[in-house]
């Protein structure tokens, strides 16, 4: 797994009753985590640690977590309003001789 250690927050249920949701902490963030509330409600795919049991819930959120610490998104600048102060003329002629350079 990773270095950094998850918090356990607490639990709360689904509106159906069929699983509780952990809520856990890692590296500052708040994720959550599936569990169901008795054998008969999970499928074999979280019985055998297929793609939806917990050890694979808790990858996957820590790796997006880590992703978006360790590498965040790049900044976006906003453009620059440019103003230029000739005639209408002026402008056009200067973009025209740009074209046909």
């Amino acid at each position: 797994m990773t270095q950094y250690k998850a918090t356990y927050k607490g639990s709360s249920r689904t509106a159906d009753n069929r699983y509780y949701l952990q809520i856990w902490e890692y590296r500052g963030h708040e994720y959550e985590v599936e569990v169901p509330s008795n054998a008969w409600t999970c499928s074999s795919d979280y019985q055998s640690g297929g793609y939806n049991s917990q050890y694979n819930q808790h990858r996957r959120a820590q790796e997006q977590i880590d992703e978006l610490i360790d590498y965040p998104a790049p900044e976006i600048k906003e453009p620059q309003e440019q103003k230029y102060e000739g005639s209408w003329q002026e402008g056009f002629d200067l973009f025209w001789k740009s074209i046909n350079e």
